[in-house]
């Protein structure tokens, strides 16, 4: 009988033994949680701005918010992973906390508590600051596809209130007399223009978050994170959709006009680029407060240098690498000297590109807006982002071979 009582008591003193081992490894990683929420708070300034904004919070020392919460680690973990989403994604705190849940399910799926996010944010930076930045911002190819779809459609958003604003402005201009639907289309334009920017700024995580400082940072992170070489690829499509479009237009009018047969469809090649991007970089200095009579010459040659740029570019996209099926045909040093070439033309082109581009705003900023801004500032970086993203896209349109667009 005792030593049936003694099994019983051993039994159970191991059970205790197991249950207070579980306790002291649930309390250290509890710790470690709160360690890491104080550590943020002590070196984040955006703490003061959070509480101000709860005021049902700003009368409590924040340890006294947190251990009266219902759920305090829950809480703390909340807290602390939206400051690390308010850094990766350039929120502000306010919005990273009120989108928490959705950010924590897009990244590692719903139903993932904040305490087993955060678990997995301090995972990833003690490997790094890199590391840290990839798990904060990485997505899905679907996330990647839904997210071009979306920036398409954004962009034609902020397009059409740039121009409702500049008609409405130029009818008010060119009116003797005052006319409130003109007043109206104006404030309409500066509306839908603001909400665009409201939207931008509570959904960061859609557009590319790959960050790099000089070329070669910016490729190794770029390398590092092939789906934003994806999301590239594809926010350029509705680019080249508008020049073919502008191409079948120019085509048409100077096939029944009878005149410039050649150069009415590239002109309508540019313009089909160039149009699109002049209403929006009208909005977007509009939204800066530039004055109308400003910001329309400005915005008509930054998108007149684009247009130029994209046609060129575009118009050698796609016949890259005319003939690829008959690589197989060859020889493989015939083989690879073809692919490689085609390869490095296709790089070359977008590195030029986006450099071209980007200096070609930073230019037009200095003479129409800012004589500060540096000609080649972040130049570099979108060159070696647009080298990468173009090489991926030829290689893309090698698989399809053969174009049935003539003018490419």
């Amino acid at each position: 009988m005792s030593t049936r009582q003694e099994l019983i008591t051993e039994v159970q003193a191991e059970r205790k033994s197991r249950t207070e081992l579980i306790a002291e490894v649930d309390l250290g990683r509890q710790n470690a949680l709160r360690q890491e929420l104080d550590t943020v708070l002590l070196n984040n300034g955006q703490i003061d701005n959070f509480f101000k904004q709860q005021p049902e919070l700003t009368n409590q020392p924040i340890k006294g918010v947190i251990t009266s919460h219902p759920e305090p680690d829950e809480f703390r973990a909340r807290l602390t992973n939206s400051f690390y989403f308010a850094d990766a994604y350039g929120m502000d705190i306010e919005t990273a906390f009120d989108r928490h849940d959705g950010l924590v399910g897009r990244l590692w799926g719903e139903g993932v508590s904040s305490i087993s996010a955060l678990e997995k944010i301090v995972k990833a930076k003690e490997q790094g600051k890199q590391a840290l930045r990839r798990e904060l911002t990485k997505k899905t190819l679907w996330q990647a596809t839904k997210d071009a779809y979306s920036q398409a459609g954004i962009r034609m958003t902020k397009s059409i209130s740039g121009y409702a604003e500049m008609a409405g402005y130029l009818n008010q201009k060119l009116t003797p007399w005052q006319v409130e639907a003109y007043d109206k289309q104006v404030e309409w334009g500066r509306q839908m223009s603001q909400a665009v920017e409201t939207y931008y700024q509570e959904h960061p995580e859609e557009f590319i978050q790959v960050k790099g400082d000089g070329f070669w940072n910016t490729t190794l992170n770029y390398l590092e994170n092939p789906i934003a070489i994806y999301q590239g690829m594809l926010e350029a499509v509705p680019m080249m959709m508008e020049a073919y479009l502008g191409h079948i237009t120019g085509t048409a009018v100077a096939k029944y006009a009878a005149v410039a047969p050649k150069f009415l469809p590239w002109i309508s090649r540019v313009q089909g680029i160039a149009v699109p991007i002049f209403g929006e970089e009208y909005a977007k200095l509009r939204d800066r407060g530039i004055k109308p009579a400003l910001a329309m010459p400005h915005a008509f040659l930054v998108a007149q240098g684009e247009g130029l740029v994209e046609e060129w570019v575009i118009g050698r996209r796609i016949a890259m690498f005319k003939g690829v099926g008959q690589l197989a045909q060859k020889s493989m040093g015939e083989m690879a000297a073809r692919v490689l070439w085609g390869g490095t033309k296709a790089y070359t082109r977008g590195l030029v590109e986006e450099m071209v581009q980007g200096a070609n705003r930073n230019f037009w900023e200095i003479v129409f807006t800012d004589s500060d801004t540096k000609l080649m500032e972040g130049v570099v970086e979108e060159g070696a982002a647009g080298g990468l993203i173009e090489l991926a896209m030829g290689g893309f349109f090698a698989v399809g071979q053969q174009s049935r667009f003539s003018f490419l």
